[in-house]
């Protein structure tokens, strides 16, 4: 009887021993299988190692498909079109104080100046709220954002052809990860803004510069008792310069404006180290990423009617410059070495809709209300947004 326990004992002993040890793991993905190399590249493991292990390999080939992406971090892969998200829309948004000159063909003439300068400034404020998605591919998962932005500013006239402006923004935005994990990124954004408005054609540019402190958590989820939550708080900063020229083609029911654009952002990422159960931390790499864009589309505005409300609409298809790359270098802060994640890669090209009504209902104050929404191929967003301008 003795002898039959010791040997019980031993097997114990060899099953847990076998536990601990990585097998070979079974991966349906290149960022998958780049996890997996790691986790078998663990000889000796450590108390949380050993945990990690006995809790992955038990598990079947679908759990260990989901546990591998979730320990990869593959989330991180898209702060970057988050933020750029972010600041597209407020670009787009520069746009709105400026229209009612924009749309009018004898805004320069000395008549118009005079009544629309007064005393010389226009501040306007507006708030938007809306969602984004972004489809994952075979590699790479996406998410769901979705939250609002108040932005204001002011401008003046310096003759009947150029307006200065300068314009802050604040948004805040959630995010769901397909592959689970949430964010939540707060982003501050300041600009100039110029317009040169003479007869028959405008041109007008910005430039922002702002930041984004993001709070994320990415979730491993074994099972109801096993959840754990890694924690990462990365920044990033941003600049960018958009330029628009258009010309004037008037149809008398309608004032056609065809126009090319031009946009360059840059945006940078420092190292970061990810906080909670070690063997599943991470640490990323610092990143700098430019892109550069051209856009082509149509600013179509309709005359005041009998109610004094104006009516426009607004099209563009945006093409994509530079590579639509997107790879993270990252390494698990407790073992293994460092390997390259890729994200899903970037669009080039992109449909851009917008719809707006304004009209001034009190003297000195107008008011207007638009929706606009964007589509790539495995992007799309939305946002409604409502604003005011005063004169004084």
């Amino acid at each position: 009887m003795l002898k039959k326990i010791i040997i019980n004992t031993t097997a114990l002993l060899l099953c847990c021993e076998i536990n601990a040890t990585p097998p070979p793991y079974v991966a349906a993905t290149t960022n998958q299988q780049l996890v997996a190399d790691q986790l078998e590249s663990i000889v000796d493991p450590s108390p949380s190692q050993k945990v990690l292990l006995d809790l992955l390999n038990p598990l079947d080939e679908a759990a260990t498909y989901k546990i591998l992406n979730q320990l990869s971090g593959e989330q991180y892969t898209s702060l970057f079109l988050s933020t750029e998200i972010a600041n597209r829309q407020f670009i787009r948004r520069l746009y709105d104080p400026l229209r009612m000159q924009i749309a009018n063909p004898n805004s320069y003439t000395d008549e118009v100046y005079d009544i629309c300068s007064s005393d010389g400034i226009d501040a306007w404020a507006e708030g938007s709220g809306g969602r984004s998605f972004l489809n994952g591919n075979k590699n790479a998962g996406g998410f769901k954002m979705s939250g609002y932005e108040v932005s204001a500013g002011a401008q003046k006239r310096l003759t009947p052809c150029w307006t200065l402006g300068f314009a802050g923004c604040y948004s805040l935005n959630h995010f769901h990860y397909n592959i689970g994990g949430d964010a939540k990124s707060n982003t501050v954004i300041g600009a100039a803004y110029t317009l040169y408005r003479p007869a028959h054609y405008y041109l007008l540019a910005n430039i922002t510069v702002g930041g984004a402190t993001n709070d994320m958590h990415r979730r491993v989820k074994f099972n109801e008792e096993k959840d754990f939550v890694i924690k990462s708080r990365p920044n990033l900063s941003q600049v960018a310069f958009y330029g628009e020229a258009g010309v004037d083609w008037d149809c008398n029911c309608v004032l056609v404006q065809p126009f090319i654009g031009f946009e360059a952002d840059q945006f940078k990422r420092n190292c970061k180290y990810d906080h909670g159960d070690d063997a599943m931390c991470l640490i990323y790499s610092g990143k700098k990423v430019t892109q550069v864009y051209s856009r082509l589309g149509v600013h179509l505005t309709t005359p005041e009617n009998c109610y004094d409300i104006v009516c426009a609409f607004d099209l563009a298809w945006q093409y994509r410059l530079t590579s639509s790359r997107n790879d993270l270098s990252v390494r698990f802060a407790d073992f293994g070495s460092s390997f390259t994640l890729t994200g899903i890669p970037d669009e080039r090209n992109s449909l851009g809709m917008g719809f707006t009504v304004w009209s001034e209902f009190l003297e000195g104050w107008t008011l207007y209300l638009e929706a606009t929404g964007e589509r790539w191929k495995r992007v799309s967003s939305y946002a409604f947004t409502g604003g005011l301008i005063f004169k004084w």
